[in-house]
């Protein structure tokens, strides 16, 4: 028996070899720009007690609960 955790997956692959990935599907480049615009650039911390930690780039995993992580780049990579 097999289990595959999709959700796992998203959070172990790299935004740059992600967008790389579908670029060589020859998806269309304004989709990927968009997919790109998504995924990079954020800054993630922690707020506990009133209390913020610092700030650091995220460079893999899809944002929890968006329908664009979960539904359409699910479905664009399959």
């Amino acid at each position: 028996m097999l289990y595959t955790d999709f959700a796992k997956a998203f959070d172990t692959v790299p935004h740059h070899r992600l967008i790389f990935e579908l670029k060589t599907y020859n998806i269309n480049m304004d989709l990927v720009a968009w997919v790109s615009d998504f995924l990079c650039n954020r800054n993630q911390c922690v707020i506990l007690n009133g209390e913020q930690s610092s700030c650091f780039k995220v460079l893999s995993r899809i944002p929890k609960g968006s329908i664009l992580g979960h539904r359409v780049i699910f479905n664009i990579c399959k």
